[in-house]
């Protein structure tokens, strides 16, 4: 089984390390399996040397688009000349195609942030009023409102980035960190009550938005933007201070923490928790937090997720953030 986040992933590392055959057939698998609106279908699962989709893999899934476009900017950079399979400004085009199918699709009507998928409608108000922290990829966006060559949807993703950023500094708790979902309520982001999607933890800091401190963490390294960098001081002194329920403290980072609180929700670390925690101490300055921190990334347990986490960020670390100005 593949899924849409795992090829955004993908398609960056390849970008970022230069491999640009694996890069083309990524492209390629992402053409073949859009949607009708032209972002990526959710899920895909192979039987028998067969790929298949089930119902409700159909559907996008913002994260894996936001990246797919963002690694496809980065293309155009990185390679202007393009391929044998996609000539000299083929990369660009898509990378167009995916953003203003995002805008089009994926981008609350009234609040202007990102929905969670092309399937969000104002029919059910309970997840159309939702947002998802770890879709807050706001360096990509700020690609998409720097590097479009349209001026009009440049403005348009630099008004999102602002409506984003507003809203992370609503939902966000009184430890800095960031809710896996929020709903809007009384035109205020705040944060989602337990199951609202995915588990009794959406309200908290779990395994949505455990990618923020890195994501957040990223916009400020390539932007400067003062916006964000009290609430990820704030989050980077509660994730250094934090301990897990079993009493393991950092570079150990609890697997859920609650964000208004700092209590611990699980007895355990995990990599997709630990990563980003040494990336943002790396961006904030705080060089002997992030050794520790990529050490005990290095040597956690393996699993897809944080090991793409983990990947992404060393990418990211090797990679000038002039290509994402």
């Amino acid at each position: 089984m593949t899924v849409s986040e795992a090829h955004g992933y993908g398609m960056l590392i390849t970008a970022m390390l230069g491999d640009q055959s694996t890069f083309d057939d990524m492209l390629k698998f992402f053409i073949n399996y859009r949607d009708s609106n032209g972002m990526m279908m959710w899920q895909q699962r192979i039987k028998n040397g067969q790929l298949y989709m089930t119902s409700d893999g159909k559907d996008s899934a913002t994260d894996g688009d936001v990246d797919i476009a963002s690694a496809l900017f980065l293309a155009a950079r990185i390679w202007p000349s393009g391929s044998s399979a996609y000539p000299a400004g083929k990369y660009l085009d898509w990378a167009v195609s995916v953003a203003n199918a995002l805008r089009r699709k994926v981008v609350h009507r009234t609040a202007n942030v990102l929905l969670l998928g092309d399937w969000a409608d104002p029919s059910d108000r309970t997840l159309y009023d939702a947002t998802r922290s770890s879709d807050m990829i706001l360096s990509g966006l700020n690609q998409f409102a720097t590097q479009h060559p349209d001026a009009a949807e440049r403005a348009a993703w630099a008004k999102i980035i602002d409506s984003t950023i507003a809203a992370a500094g609503q939902m966000v708790g009184a430890t800095g960190l960031l809710p896996d979902f929020a709903q809007l309520k009384n035109g205020q982001w705040v944060p989602a009550k337990p199951n609202l999607l995915e588990d009794s933890t959406d309200g908290n800091y779990a395994y949505n938005s455990c990618r923020t401190p890195w994501r957040l963490g990223h916009y400020y390294a390539v932007t400067r933007d003062d916006r964000v960098k009290p609430m990820l001081d704030l989050a980077l002194k509660s994730l250094t201070t934090s301990a897990t329920k079993s009493g393991a403290k950092y570079p150990q980072v609890p697997a859920g923490i609650n964000i208004a609180t700092g209590a611990p929700l699980a007895d355990y670390s995990d990599r997709a928790f630990i990563a980003p925690a040494a990336y943002l101490a790396s961006v904030l300055g705080q060089s002997s937090a992030a050794s520790r921190g990529f050490a005990a990334s290095a040597s956690a347990g393996k699993s897809y997720f944080g090991d793409s986490i983990a990947m992404v960020i060393a990418a990211q670390m090797a990679t000038p953030v002039s290509l994402w100005q």
